[in-house]
């Protein structure tokens, strides 16, 4: 059957439904997993950005140059009693007028959550611990293992989200930190990520029903 050209669709998900599931529902023919070359490039390029904010604005940039439409953020506020605003992402508006191009944008963003290898973020940690204060009363292999578990619990989130969040602990903690304090950092940079690859494909599963 031949791909008939899909005029431009936008997608909204709702709240309830997770990538996972949609990932699920569309089966293998999503390119959501990378090779070794792929994740290796990626890496670097975002250990070389440093900035997630950066590296969503070029993220952002990118999927607009494949689909040549405007990306928008789907945003809420909140008024908070004591005065002022919050504003609440809720995801993208995300549009495309051929299923390649999707599949383009699920690779970039993809790439966009490469997460740290394991060893590297030891290495890291190690430096952490030198710049500020351990526990009083723990030996060697008490710290090993507290760098064993925080590591193990940040290798599941993309590098340069991580790799900022350490370096806003060592800049503001003077004490050994809990793993809460480097969520702190990482939780709405991740949501940003997230939400686009939600999206993404949502928007996928519905131009490939149009195709049926």
């Amino acid at each position: 059957m031949s791909m008939k050209r899909i005029s431009s669709l936008t997608s909204i998900l709702p709240k309830a439904q997770s990538s996972k599931t949609l990932t699920e529902a569309i089966g293998t023919g999503v390119p959501t997993e990378l090779n070794g070359m792929q994740k290796e490039r990626a890496l670097t390029r975002l250990l070389e950005v440093g900035n997630p904010t950066q590296v969503d604005k070029s993220l952002i940039s990118s999927m607009e140059s494949i689909t040549k439409y405007v990306v928008k953020a789907n945003e809420t506020s909140r008024f908070p009693k004591d005065g002022g605003y919050i504003s609440m992402l809720r995801g993208y508006e995300i549009r495309a007028d051929t299923i390649d191009d999707v599949d383009k944008c699920i690779t970039i963003v993809a790439q966009s959550q490469v997460t740290m290898p394991y060893p590297m973020l030891r290495k890291r940690l190690a430096i952490m611990a030198t710049l500020v204060i351990k526990p009083s009363g723990e030996g060697e292999n008490d710290m090993d293992v507290r760098m064993q578990s925080l590591a193990r619990s940040l290798e599941e989130f993309p590098a340069d989200i991580v790799s900022y969040a350490i370096t806003q602990v060592e800049r503001t903690q003077k004490f050994w930190p809990s793993f809460a304090e480097f969520y702190t950092h990482i939780q709405s940079r991740l949501q940003r990520r997230e939400y686009l690859m939600r999206d993404l494909l949502k928007l996928r599963v519905d131009m490939t029903a149009n195709l049926q």
